[in-house]
């Protein structure tokens, strides 16, 4: 019985001299002299954590059990490809797609030198599409959410809608056109035309709605502009309010599969708070993206035309309000 204890404490004269010292620190503890424990010596190139780091430890010994989470299901690659998507800058997923034409190009020169440099080809120009370089917003203004040409300008009862196209060698990240809260991320399902055609109203996309009160954007509401009290001469200059008890407007970000992209990756989350030219969201191997103004916004305001072309985060497309005097580029 005696022997029978010992392999149950861990003890047992039969094990290696690393499950005896670690057998015995159990014991210690489960005897309650944590601070004996402690100092027990460790054979060369024990790994074993101190017992101050065992997590769930107590000081009556009750837990000596290492429970400290172990990797997830995840593989090592997995998390190698994240850290180099991380230090290259290209979006989520770009190796998924990359990796086997880049694995197979080797292979296929014993085949013919086309094919390997085919697949050589296919792999970079896939980390070219996810590519996902660093912008930097000016100190104001509403800001382009995808790079491209704007393919779409029209008003939509009180609303503006303004639609950029990407072509297959455009950034193809989506990014925050000016700074509020992600009240609700919808994924509708739909065809795959054509980006740029009228059918492509249709396609599969994905709204981002938010709530902002940035000031990039115009006051909304009524009173937004008022005249000079009674008795103020017509025309008297109006004067903007900015109550802190306006309520939000709501805007969208709509991001749009089109024939040959099939794949839309929001990043934002309802709750989210963004900051001017956030990134949330790409889609993989382009199509379109539409911002729709708050109300408040005009037409006649947008500083872009059908064709100009847009860099995502940094062409302004609508100025801020004169007066606004902001001292936060990000806002």
């Amino acid at each position: 019985m005696a022997e029978d204890a010992g392999y149950r404490d861990g003890t047992a004269g039969l094990q290696s001299p690393r499950r005896r010292v670690r057998g015995a620190r159990t014991a210690l503890l489960r005897a309650g002299d944590s601070e004996s424990a402690a100092t027990t010596a460790a054979p060369i190139g024990d790994r074993s954590p101190s017992v101050e780091s065992i997590p769930g430890f107590r000081a009556d010994g009750l837990h000596a059990v290492d429970v400290r989470a172990r990797p997830s299901e995840r593989s090592v690659t997995a998390i190698r490809f994240d850290l180099v998507d991380s230090a290259m800058n290209f979006a989520p997923g770009a190796w998924k797609y990359a990796i086997l034409p880049l694995l197979a190009a080797p292979f296929a020169i014993f085949v013919s030198v086309t094919a390997s440099l085919v697949a050589l080809a296919v792999g970079a120009g896939t980390l070219a599409f996810f590519r996902d370089p660093e912008r930097t917003p000016p100190p104001t203004g509403v800001v382009s959410p995808a790079d491209g040409t704007v393919s779409v300008l029209r008003e939509e009862g009180d609303r503006v809608r303004l639609g950029v196209f990407m072509n297959v060698w455009h950034v193809h990240v989506v990014r925050a056109p000016f700074a509020g809260r992600v009240a609700d991320v919808e994924h509708v399902a739909g065809a795959n035309r054509p980006a740029f055609s009228k059918e492509s109203d249709r396609n599969e996309r994905v709204h981002v709605r938010l709530e902002t009160d940035s000031p990039n954007l115009p006051a909304t509401g009524e009173g937004a502009a008022t005249l000079a009290d009674d008795g103020g001469a017509p025309g008297a200059a109006e004067t903007p309010t900015d109550s802190p008890d306006e309520p939000a407007s709501d805007a969208e970000v709509t991001l749009i599969a089109g024939a040959f992209a099939r794949r839309i990756h929001p990043y934002a989350e309802p709750g989210d708070e963004l900051e001017r030219g956030d990134r949330i969201g790409h889609i993989a191997f382009g199509s379109r993206v539409d911002l729709l103004f708050p109300p408040a916004v005009d037409i006649d305001d947008i500083a872009v035309e059908t064709g100009d072309s847009m860099t995502a985060g940094e062409t302004v497309v609508l100025e801020s309000p004169v007066g606004t005097g902001l001292d936060d580029g990000r806002a």
